[in-house]
């Protein structure tokens, strides 16, 4: 819903009903200066919209704006039927699947367990699993210690391992850690798949562990990167967890509720300001001295521009049904 322009008199209804009338669904509510704000449900019908305003603005006491109430009353009771209707024969199917996660958040619900189960509830880097899923992990040679910080850092995508693009964002440190990824995954995961489809959620996911593990992983350490490091007799990246995923999930809604304006994305202040606290103290530095953790600040930045900048696009089922 966009707001369309305020009028000072009750004049507006007139052209309320116009709108409904010619098939741009259109509400009216008071506006805090007194007189009338105008909105527009459907966003695709704004710049006509727009248009229709600026005439009536321009002749408020034309005639056809008289002689439309009846035909939009028509409209009204027409799509109240349809709204009845369509609840009707979905009612029971919607409950259904309100009762069980959508395919990809319950593939990568599964596979964070799977992986936190098999790594021994931990990030050990003794682990075979820590090992094969880190973005980096080689013996200790000669020949990797005379690397550059970025080859070394690179050395198992250089080989082919592209996988290890992906997998650090599917590892997690501790129950906590799990837990508060989780937690987002399925709240804001499903809420997105639901709407936008699986295609989408699965874009989403997959570009949000790339990118932020990419840009953790390979930015140095002067940097607030975690390039890889000595431990034990193995070059490591120690770096993981899923809460570069589940920023990009907070971004899209964010982008998609606070300023496309859909309904279903509008987020309460108290979690929008959680959030961004929680980034910012990473950020700030903070995130040792208060809480004893360091945060992976690149993959926490990268995974809210990629929601930020896939739910600015006119992507997905919301899009189709526009």
């Amino acid at each position: 819903m966009r707001k369309l322009g305020s009028y000072p008199t009750d004049q507006a209804e007139r052209f309320v009903d116009f709108l409904v009338a010619h098939e741009m669904p259109a509400q009216i509510s008071p506006a805090k200066d007194g007189g009338f704000d105008l909105w527009i449900v459907e966003e695709d019908h704004l710049p006509r919209a727009r248009e229709e305003f600026a005439a009536f603005v321009a002749a408020p006491d034309d005639p056809k704006y008289r002689q439309v109430a009846a035909k939009a009353e028509q409209v009204r009771r027409q799509q109240l039927d349809r709204v009845r209707q369509y609840r009707k024969n979905v009612q029971k199917v919607h409950a259904l699947r309100q009762r069980r996660l959508p395919p990809v958040c319950m593939v990568f619900l599964f596979l964070c367990i799977a992986v936190f189960a098999l790594t021994g509830f931990s990030f050990d880097p003794r682990s075979s699993v820590v090992q094969a899923l880190s973005f980096m992990a080689a013996p200790i040679t000669e020949d990797i210690i005379g690397l550059s910080d970025l080859q070394r850092a690179s050395y198992n995508l250089q080989r082919g391992e592209i996988w290890r693009a992906v997998t650090p964002a599917l590892m997690h440190g501790d129950f906590i850690h799990i837990i508060f990824n989780m937690f987002w995954l399925i709240l804001l995961g499903t809420r997105i798949e639901r709407r936008e489809g699986s295609a989408l959620m699965l874009t989403l996911v997959l570009l949000a562990a790339v990118i932020p593990n990419l840009l953790q992983g390979l930015m140095p350490f002067n940097l607030d990167g975690s390039a890889p490091k000595p431990v034990g007799d193995m070059w490591l990246s120690r770096f993981c967890g899923f809460s570069g995923v589940a920023y990009a999930l907070f971004g899209f809604v964010w982008m998609r509720g606070a300023w496309k304006g859909v309904p279903e994305y509008i987020l309460p202040t108290t979690t929008v300001v959680l959030l961004m606290a929680w980034l910012m103290l990473g950020v700030m530095g903070l995130d040792y001295d208060i809480l004893r953790i360091e945060m992976a600040n690149w993959a926490h930045g990268g995974g809210l521009f990629v929601g930020l900048w896939l739910g600015s696009l006119e992507v997905g089922r919301s899009a189709k049904r526009r």
